[in-house]
């Protein structure tokens, strides 16, 4: 799974957890380095940081469980925990339009609000690189608290790639197709 533009998301660690290889790129160094070091931050990357997000987010839902929660939390505070996982994860400082990967070597790319959104050129440019990456056949979740759905699907799109469903398990009758989702995200 490739994450570009990881910031300081926990996604990286969640996806290593359930057994996943996983890229996170980004163009700060001072985020790779907190995101690769969870243990000095707590703050951020604890059980009791996820209860108190959890708790939060549930108070946002009406005291309803919050429909997007994941289920938990991988222990990184435990050094057992993080050594088993970290064998997982490549952090990788790179600009979003400029991958250090080759062509076609990546089976997923999930992007949570990390497209450019100033310069419909530089998003263009940006998404014409993850099409380059992504293999034939692979999947592609962009969640954005300000998506353009109205330029960026069209633009997946013209790449071939087909709009489904990916957080419901839609799948395409062709399995050589790019599946793609763009869809809200609250941060």
């Amino acid at each position: 799974v490739l994450i570009p533009s990881v910031g300081l998301c926990i996604h990286p660690w969640l996806f290593a957890e359930h057994g996943l290889f996983v890229v996170a790129t980004d163009v700060a160094e001072s985020a790779l380095s907190a995101l690769a070091a969870p243990c000095q931050w707590p703050l951020l990357y604890s059980q009791a940081a996820f209860e108190r997000w959890d708790i939060a987010e549930s108070a946002m839902y009406a005291e309803y469980q919050n429909p997007n929660s994941f289920s938990r939390m991988p222990r990184l505070e435990d050094p057992e925990v993080l050594e088993a996982l970290r064998h997982r994860i490549t952090f990788a400082l790179s600009d979003w339009s400029g991958l250090p990967m080759a062509d076609g070597s990546i089976d997923a790319l999930f992007a949570t609000n990390a497209l450019p959104r100033e310069s419909d050129a530089e998003l263009f440019r940006v998404l014409k690189e993850w099409s380059r990456v992504v293999r034939p056949g692979g999947i592609v979740l962009i969640a954005m608290h300000n998506a353009k759905h109205n330029v960026i699907e069209p633009i997946l799109r013209a790449f071939g790639w087909v709009q489904a469903d990916v957080l419901s398990g839609q799948r395409v009758e062709q399995a050589e197709s790019t599946v793609f989702q763009v869809c809200y995200s609250s941060g």
